[in-house]
């Protein structure tokens, strides 16, 4: 059972690592660029509904690093991410207040932090990057 799970998770792994690249991009250029467009984006998550979504999104992304980890450019970060990641998500999922409040605070910076974000952002993103890089999964037969 966990070999199909894991190969299941093989073929949505990279795409959804590309996925999150792209969404780190976007939330750099835009914390750089629109930062307005970022706070307001922030401000969508000051509900439970689209946190507990992206904690369930973010515990399935989490899974999939941690398992497809060793075959990454860097196995000790994806698989340290990849736990982070289910934490926060399982946080988000269960207890959404902790994040609301989070998110409520952050919706209060000012322009220069959002920028400040949207730098790290991109870092995230190449870390995302680093994940992208597995071997081709086996056809099936």
């Amino acid at each position: 059972m966990l070999a199909e799970t894991a190969s299941f998770l093989t073929w949505i792994y990279t795409p959804a690592m590309w996925a999150c690249v792209a969404v780190n991009v976007l939330m750099g250029l835009a914390g750089l660029l629109a930062p307005g467009w970022l706070r307001a984006t922030v401000a969508a998550f000051t509900s439970t509904g689209p946190v507990r979504i992206l904690g369930a999104v973010a515990m399935i992304l989490g899974t999939g690093m941690f398992m497809s980890a060793d075959g990454t450019a860097s196995p000790l970060l994806v698989k340290t991410l990849g736990v982070v990641l289910f934490v926060d998500g399982g946080v988000g999922l269960v207890i959404p207040t902790l994040h609301i409040i989070l998110s409520e605070w952050v919706v209060g910076w000012k322009n220069p932090w959002y920028r400040l974000f949207g730098l790290t952002a991109f870092g995230m993103a190449y870390v995302f990057y680093l994940a992208t890089m597995l071997p081709a999964p086996p056809a099936a037969i």
